[in-house]
Formats: C-alpha cells, sequence, structure tokens
C-alpha cells in the first residue's frame, strides 16, 4: 500500500466557495507546512483559522494556564527519554519537584500553595510519562522531540509537519515494531488526523534511515493520558491508515478551496483568544464541523 498523495498529486475537487458579506475572499497559499494542530483548528472553526494562519491577527498577551503545565511537562518528559537513552535513569520525584518549581512560573498564581499545586500536578504528570516508558526499558530510544515532514505528494510545494515526542523500537508478543508515543495532558480525545499523519512522515524517516519500505515495518501509535494516567493504542498497519487518510486528505482539500472561512460559534468560543477582539461570533451556539471529506 502507498498513501494516495504518495503516487499522484492531490485534486482540488471542492468547487470555489463564495466570500461572505464584508469578509475579503482569500485562499490559502499552498507553499507551506501543515500540522495536526493546524487541520484541528480549520476543522473546528474556519474563521479562527483566517484570523491565526492568514490575517495573523494579534491578541493581548495571557498567561494560558494548561499550555504551560504542558510544556513543562513535555520538558521534563523529553529529558527522562535523553537520559534513558544515554543509559541513564530517569530523574527522581525530589530532582522532577526541583525543575519543575524553576520552570513554572510564580507571579500567574495567587497564592504560593497554588503554585505548589501546579508543580505536584506536574510532578504527577511527568511520573505517568515515566511509567509509560518503563514499559519497555530495553526498547532502543529513536527520536526525542523531534520534527519530521514529508512533501504532501511528488513535486508538492505542500509539506506535512508532524513533532514527535517520542519514537522508539519496542517489541511485544508479535515481534518488533515502531512506537509512536505522543503525551497528552487534556482529557482523552483521539483525533483521527493525527496517529495517520504521524504515520505518514515515519514512513519517510524509516525509509531513509533503513533503507526499508515503511509499511513493512509494523508501527503502532499510543496516545498516553498524562493526567488520566491511561493509555490509548493505535494500530498503523495500512489497513488501519486507509480511512483516516482519506479523511485527511479531504480536509486538505477543503482547507485550500477555503474563501469563506465562517465561523462555527460553539460554547468553547468562550476560550478562543480572539473572542470579542475579532470575533463575536461566540454569542451564538452550533455544532462544530465534524472530521469529513469534501461534499459530505
Amino acid at each position: 500500500m502507498a498513501f494516495p498523495s504518495e503516487r499522484t498529486p492531490p485534486m482540488n475537487e471542492s468547487p470555489p466557495a463564495q466570500p461572505a458579506t464584508g469578509v475579503r475572499s482569500v485562499r490559502l497559499n499552498r507553499d507551506r507546512e501543515i500540522t495536526p494542530t493546524l487541520l484541528d483548528v480549520y476543522r473546528t472553526c474556519p474563521r479562527k483559522f483566517r484570523l491565526q494562519y492568514i490575517d495573523r491577527v494579534r491578541t493581548p498577551w495571557q498567561y494560558e494556564h494548561n499550555l504551560s503545565q504542558g510544556r513543562v511537562a513535555h520538558l521534563l518528559l523529553a529529558d527522562a527519554a535523553r537520559r534513558l537513552r544515554a543509559g541513564a535513569p530517569p530523574l527522581g520525584l525530589d530532582d522532577l519537584r526541583t525543575r519543575a518549581v524553576r520552570e513554572i512560573p510564580r507571579d500567574p498564581f495567587p497564592t504560593p500553595e497554588a503554585h505548589d499545586d501546579a508543580v505536584h500536578e506536574v510532578v504527577q504528570w511527568v511520573g505517568t510519562g515515566i511509567r509509560a516508558l518503563m514499559r519497555d526499558p530495553d526498547g532502543e530510544i529513536l527520536l526525542v522531540e523531534t520534527d519530521q515532514k514529508r512533501p504532501f505528494a511528488p513535486d508538492d510545494s505542500l509539506w506535512v509537519s508532524f513533532r514527535c515526542d517520542l519514537v522508539r523500537w519496542s517489541a511485544d508478543a508479535d515481534g518488533e515494531f515502531v512506537e509512536v508515543i505522543d503525551y497528552k495532558t487534556g482529557k482523552p480525545r483521539v483525533d483521527p488526523a493525527v496517529p495517520v499523519i504521524a504515520r505518514f512522515v515515519l514512513n519517510r524517516y524509516l525509509e531513509r534511515h533503513y533503507g526499508r519500505n515503511g509499511w513493512h515495518i509494523r508501527a503502532r501509535f499510543t496516545y498516553v493520558w498524562l493526567k488520566e494516567r491511561e493509555r490509548t493504542e493505535i494500530a498503523l498497519d495500512p489497513e488501519a491508515c486507509a480511512d483516516p487518510w482519506r479523511l485527511v486528505s479531504g480536509l486538505v482539500a477543503r482547507l485550500f478551496s477555503e474563501e469563506e472561512w465562517r465561523p462555527t460559534p460553539s460554547p468553547l468560543c468562550k476560550w478562543c483568544r480572539f473572542y470579542r477582539i475579532a470575533c463575536d461570533a461566540g454569542e451564538t451556539t452550533s455544532p462544530g464541523l465534524l472530521f469529513e471529506g469534501p461534499g459530505e
């Protein structure tokens, strides 16, 4: 099997959309990189995508607690993986706490106790991630916090990029396989685009470094839900990737034929950084876009 975009350039089958009243019609330039995050923003709200990635509207800076804690957790887990790769044990709880105290800013918290609570939570998250790493202490760690990318199709100016939290050789009762680990600090929500995009870029890495067709190497994508202390394992064999990749391709076609950039109001609007600054659509609500192909 090959991804369809590996064989032929993508075709834009979506008809041009009519521009919304009062909004200048514009299409996205294909000469760029796309990521799962970028596609998720478009799928959730095309207007937010335009404000963020096309108009590049600036908003006042504000401290985002969840993002800050997630960044620190990823930093400490990357350090643990690099230590394991070098043959050293991960840091203990006391050292992790010292690092977290240093990395999490104090100013945004109303009291020292609130800061301590945040530190404790991050250390708990990192402990969950380290336990996931130690499930296979003999696995060979290949990549840590590394961006991998490849063209969406041959001779295409559009590139697909994915940042791998961790990639390692592992083994189970069925033999060896490559595992992509993605740490998540939020509530469990499986995005079907993420594992298949990881497989798409991983195939190029495997072919380049091991001289083998990427599909000939068994692979698995593992979400590690740090807060919930759970795991979700997703097979990345050709059959499992076929339908999700068609969905990704359809979403990409919609993105590059988009001209309206209409908002998708929902209760989440009140947490959008553009809310009441560059967009007031959150005053009403409606269901968000589904992950669908063009015309569905």
